[in-house]
């Protein structure tokens, strides 16, 4: 099935979806900085409910997290805990779990400038552990993103063009909830990418797939064009795995129609191949790959954890609002 619940939130609507949703989940500090808090802005006056700014460590192993209410007032704040298992514990024993009744209520993640592992943590919970009345997703694209000076381009021939991160923290073959046991001897490799040159690089030399690479590249990506930087960033990985007739395409921003060609793709493969999934591409695209991996026990999520910059985009897009909880329902 195609799902097709994905809205443009506007200054018109933007009231009405806000009166949806009970609770907000924004990744960052509790700073007012741009794509981080657009979809508060437009929900505006619709909005009722209270906000969690979740971020985490550089590390990535652990959270801070910040409650508000909708006068913008504290309520609670906690630091340094470990997201495995604190996240769960969090939603399950605190005291929000009952007073603000997470259970039967509408929750939205805006996953925009949330850290990876909070993407794949956080719908781990609300997806297989404390179902919502209605769970929902936001997202806000970025106008630009900030590249490498031309001083450094000079001088760093094989230097990605974005300036986009600080770091890489490393591959991760057993995420926490998205671990699996082999069924089969060779493993396929499916990857979302992104602007980066050494990232798939360095996946595809660890793992060595011998069912080979699969690429999925953001079609219609957020800008015209951005599609093809993707392909040129990665292009000599895609040829040395001889995957240039394998290439697939989805929506830059939708996490509907990844979750269709990955679901095309494992009941092809998945009888001859362990399914390994690694979400590069847009933030979109990797919650899709998110909720595939939950839902189908027979794929391995990898990542490699890069830093992100703190300034690493430029101005607004169009922001999303994603109506997951039908999608949920199979």
């Amino acid at each position: 099935m195609e799902y097709q619940d994905k809205f443009e939130i506007n200054k018109t609507n933007g009231a009405y979806f806000g009166s949806k949703v009970d609770i907000l989940i924004l990744g960052g500090a509790r700073i007012e900085n741009d794509r981080n808090c657009q979809s508060t802005s437009l929900f505006a006056d619709g909005f009722k409910g209270i906000i969690i700014y979740f971020e985490t460590n550089k590390e990535q192993n652990n959270f801070s997290m910040t409650l508000v209410n909708k006068e913008n007032t504290i309520i609670e704040k906690l630091d340094n805990k470990l997201i495995t298992p604190g996240l769960r514990r969090f939603f399950k024993q605190h005291f929000i779990f009952n007073q603000y009744k997470i259970y039967n209520s509408n929750i939205c993640i805006d996953i925009t400038s949330l850290p990876h592992i909070l993407i794949f943590s956080l719908f781990k919970v609300f997806v297989k552990e404390i179902k919502p009345k209605n769970l929902f997703a936001a997202y806000t694209e970025p106008d630009s993103y900030i590249k490498l000076n031309s001083e450094r381009n000079n001088s760093c021939i094989d230097d990605e063009e974005f300036d986009l991160y600080e770091e890489i923290l490393g591959l991760n073959y057993s995420i926490e909830g998205f671990s699996k046991i082999k069924r089969v001897a060779d493993d396929l490799l499916i990857a979302s990418l992104g602007f980066e040159r050494q990232r798939l690089l360095a996946l595809f030399e660890k793992v060595e797939p011998r069912g080979g690479l699969i690429p999925i590249i953001g079609f219609p990506s957020f800008k015209p064009g951005w599609n093809i930087t993707a392909l040129n960033m990665n292009y000599k990985v895609i040829e040395d795995a001889n995957s240039e007739g394998y290439i697939e395409t989805c929506e830059s921003s939708s996490p509907f129609e990844i979750y269709s060609r990955l679901k095309s793709i494992y009941n092809q493969k998945s009888d001859n191949y362990n399914i390994m999934i690694a979400p590069f591409g847009t933030r979109p695209n990797c919650l899709g790959a998110t909720i595939f991996a939950l839902r189908h026990k027979g794929c391995q999520l990898v990542f490699d954890f890069p830093v992100e910059k703190n300034y690493r985009s430029n101005g607004l897009s169009k922001t999303y609002f994603y109506i997951l909880s039908s999608f949920l329902i199979e």
